[in-house]
């Protein structure tokens, strides 16, 4: 007998194992499982075998998307998106989900394209309205969002993230006290207070009320005083005070509290970078990568620290370790092409890495401005001249870019525009130091003996 059972415990073994070949449906509801419970990895694999079942399972798709999304892998989500259009033109939440994409990859005209169709056929969805409030919020558009988000309210009052955007519109208007308001009606009535009275925090630093801000963060520490959280949060208060030390004393608290937290052990090496106490920065920086040897921001910020020290060789080295890590990771592609227009590598590879930045953040006046200073270094005078231009516009008070820009007319022979330029940067540059503040004064007194 006890051969025989032997067998019809292997045999159920047997059976058990083969039971693990899901259909798409059990796919698809593994992965809402994981989406719900937070594994979105888990879910984005899930989905992705249901679709591997049937190309046309546009449901699965679209749960993949929102996935992506959550992710924050655009490209990826917006590629399903698209395919759902073509699968199932009708699929109105698409055009939901793709303003969301939009939004997330700064096409803000494309993002209200894609929300003003679904509201063109559905106008009842409160997160409908409360989408297009976002977009209209980042296109400047306030008394749209304003309205957009009212009309969300209108069909479910209670819908705390639309009050939540509310208050975001307010602070983007200046309407700082507004703001706080209502974020402090929602107080009472939800269970994530930190995540609210984080928000009141940050309102109140934008207010230079910093006495109201730490009164808050420390009510968060009392709220959960066995968390670093709220240590955190009040560290966050102290370095816009410029206050690096007590700073340092609440990072070394939360650090305490949770040794394993590798964003408090980051803020620690940015505060002592910020307070320019260039060592115990590099102490952190290089701790940390000892640890987590696959960490591209650690690397990266032990190179700023490297550039930091006039060690640029070495920083080179940390900038292209990051870029080996995280080939997209864009304050790198920035840095080490900048570096290269002073020597210390290819301008030909300088000019892919700096336009690659430009395309990932289009708006981005520091990397607009590197752009310029590698095609200016390349002898592409016109090129060069256009995104200092253009760099002017996201970074009006920046001395730097606008030596650039006189460099790069008194190149083109516009001797006049060149020493207005000239006299901007020094004028901007005693408010704000930088490095070539010398070099301006040197050509307009060049100017003068001319």
């Amino acid at each position: 007998m006890g051969k025989v059972f032997a067998v019809v415990v292997i045999y159920s073994v047997i059976l058990a194992g083969c039971s693990k070949d899901l259909n798409k449906q059990q796919y698809y509801e593994k992965g809402i499982r994981y989406l719900e419970g937070g594994n979105v990895s888990g879910a984005i694999s899930a989905f992705k075998k249901a679709i591997d079942q049937d190309q046309n399972y546009f449901e699965a798709r679209y749960k993949l998307s929102l996935a992506y999304l959550e992710k924050g892998k655009y490209p990826q989500a917006e590629k399903e998106l698209l395919k759902i259009l073509k699968l199932n033109p009708s699929y109105n939440e698409t055009h939901i989900a793709l303003a969301k994409v939009y939004t997330g990859q700064s096409k803000i005209n494309d993002a209200a394209k894609e929300i003003e169709l679904y509201l063109s056929k559905i106008s009842d969805n409160a997160e409908a309205y409360e989408v297009a409030a976002s977009v209209y919020e980042v296109k400047g558009d306030y008394s749209k969002a304003e309205e957009y988000i009212e009309r969300s309210l209108k069909i479910d009052p209670r819908r705390v993230s639309s009050k939540i955007i509310l208050s975001n519109v307010h602070a983007a208007m200046g309407d700082y006290d507004s703001a706080i308001r209502e974020l402090n009606l929602l107080l009472g009535k939800n269970g994530n207070k930190t995540s609210l009275m984080q928000g009141i925090i940050n309102l109140y630093i934008k207010k230079k009320d910093f006495i109201s801000a730490e009164r808050t963060a420390r009510e968060i520490i009392s709220l959960q005083p066995r968390k670093d959280i709220g240590h955190i949060i009040l560290a966050s208060v102290y370095v816009e005070e410029k206050q690096f030390d007590h700073a340092i004393d609440s990072l070394k608290r939360a650090r305490e509290i949770n040794p394993h937290n590798l964003e408090t052990r980051m803020t620690l090496g940015r505060v002592y970078l910020a307070a320019k106490d260039l060592k115990k920065a590099a102490e952190v920086f290089n701790e940390i990568t000892n640890s987590e040897d696959k960490y591209a921001p650690a690397y990266f910020y032990q190179a700023s620290v490297l550039e930091q020290m006039g060690k640029k060789k070495d920083a080179v080295e940390k900038y292209r370790k990051v870029l080996e890590l995280s080939g997209d990771y864009v304050p790198a592609l920035n840095n080490l092409a900048y570096l290269y227009t002073e020597g210390y590598g290819d301008l030909d590879k300088a000019e892919k890495m700096a336009m690659r930045a430009k395309q990932l953040l289009p708006k981005d006046g520091s990397i607009t401005n590197t752009v310029g200073w590698v095609l200016y270094n390349e002898g592409k005078f016109d090129d060069a001249l256009k995104y200092f231009i253009e760099a002017t516009h996201y970074m009006p008070g920046d001395p730097a870019v606008r030596y650039h820009l006189g460099l790069a007319y008194a190149k083109k022979g516009m001797r006049d525009k060149a020493e207005e330029q000239m006299k901007n940067s020094i004028r901007l540059g005693r408010r704000s130091p930088f490095p070539e503040y010398e070099m301006a004064q040197n050509y307009l007194e060049g100017v003068k003996k001319q």
